[in-house]
């Protein structure tokens, strides 16, 4: 099986399988190396550990920042500019 194939079907990251290998002193160059069988076998088995945990309570939101409300600017009357007859507009 291909790197990138192991990663999808456990869910991780082809670069961290390529990165334990190397600690592991295994040969991979790039994501389409194959992947040692008992390496394999052992992320498998810590995948399915992982999936039988029970998964733990989400720490508490902090709480939220109230803002203060912002007031909206007052609305000055519109005042119209007709013209008049006695103003001689023109």
């Amino acid at each position: 099986m291909r790197i990138h194939e192991a990663a999808k079907k456990l869910g991780l990251d082809s670069k961290d399988i390529i990165a334990l290998m190397k600690e592991k002193g295994l040969e991979a160059k790039n994501h389409m190396s194959k992947i040692d069988e008992a390496l394999l076998a052992e992320l498998e088995a810590k995948a399915a550990k992982t999936a039988e945990e029970p998964a733990k309570e989400p720490a508490a939101a902090p709480p939220a920042i109230k803002e203060a409300p912002v007031e909206a600017p007052e609305k000055k009357p519109v005042i119209s500019a007709e013209k008049t007859e006695e103003g001689g507009g023109g």
